[in-house]
């Protein structure tokens, strides 16, 4: 766990340090460190109000901030994930 408590804290220094003047690959990076260490943080069985349960709002925290700055990442992401449904229902035959 001390390694993972180690990466949400980079993470969240990345994601403060050095906002400004990111290629879209970048930022895409960020994010998706962003989403695996929330991701990684949640145990159900952390108590609201626990250390675990803190560290984990904060970085939901962060994700809804950066996911506020940047919505033109969640659209991009949003439209291949549409463009890949509808290529598996035509392949199935379902429209």
């Amino acid at each position: 766990m001390l390694y993972n408590y180690s990466r949400k804290n980079e993470t969240m220094k990345k994601t403060e340090n050095n906002e400004g003047n990111k290629t879209m690959e970048e930022l895409k990076e960020i994010r998706s460190e962003l989403v695996i260490d929330r991701y990684n943080s949640y145990s159900a069985g952390d108590f609201p109000g626990s250390k675990a349960w803190q560290i984990t709002q904060g970085l939901q925290a962060k994700l809804d901030e950066f996911d506020a700055e940047h919505p033109e990442i969640i659209a991009e992401k949003t439209a291949a994930i549409a463009a890949e449904n509808k290529k598996i229902a035509d392949a199935a035959g379902w429209i």
